[in-house]
């Protein structure tokens, strides 16, 4: 005898319920901000090296100089010390320039992440990475103090948005995610 009314004997359902919607983790959104304003923080610093790495290199070599007691117009090796500023600037110029693709990277990983997917958020920790070392090599080298300030800035926020991006909440919504897509 089968009761179709009665709950135990009722066919087990068909299709499998839809996933309720998913809001995002507040983990998730601030790690793809943070990320964000690391790699913005990033572009500006290389743009404002490569714009200025001439000048800069000048300033250097001035102020050597200047400790050595000569200027620059009297110096007795002028073409030396003009080569000498020039292959600095070139040095500062593609130190910006991989500074420069390193944060533009991290700006198009970070918009990559913010579903919270795996992929995009390793890749945009490796990318991190190599921002960070990109920036600490500048933080070593003769650059002004704006770009030092951005640079140690674009630093600290792709560290934190790495955290961020990998906290459990953010886990656990890019976990449920695919499984509601499966």
């Amino acid at each position: 005898m089968t009761l179709p009314d009665h709950p135990y004997y009722a066919s087990a359902p068909t299709a499998r319920p839809r996933a309720t919607a998913q809001v995002r983790p507040a983990t998730l959104v601030a790690g793809w901000i943070v990320g964000l304003l690391a790699g913005v923080c990033g572009i500006v610093g290389a743009v404002l090296l490569i714009s200025g790495a001439r000048q800069t290199a000048q300033d250097a070599a001035d102020a050597v100089l200047s400790i050595l007691g000569q200027d620059a117009t009297q110096a007795a090796a002028t073409q030396l010390v003009q080569a000498t500023v020039d292959d600095a600037a070139h040095t500062l110029q593609v130190r910006g320039a991989i500074g420069l693709v390193a944060a533009v990277l991290t700006v198009l990983l970070a918009l990559a992440a913010h579903n919270g997917a795996r992929a995009p958020r390793i890749i945009f920790t490796v990318v991190a990475l190599a921002l960070v070392g990109a920036e600490v090599i500048v933080l070593r080298d003769v650059a002004p103090s704006t770009v030092k300030t951005l640079d140690v800035a674009a630093m600290l926020l792709a560290v934190v948005a790495v955290v961020a991006l990998f906290l459990p909440p953010t886990t656990r919504y890019a976990r449920d995610r695919r499984q509601a897509r499966a």
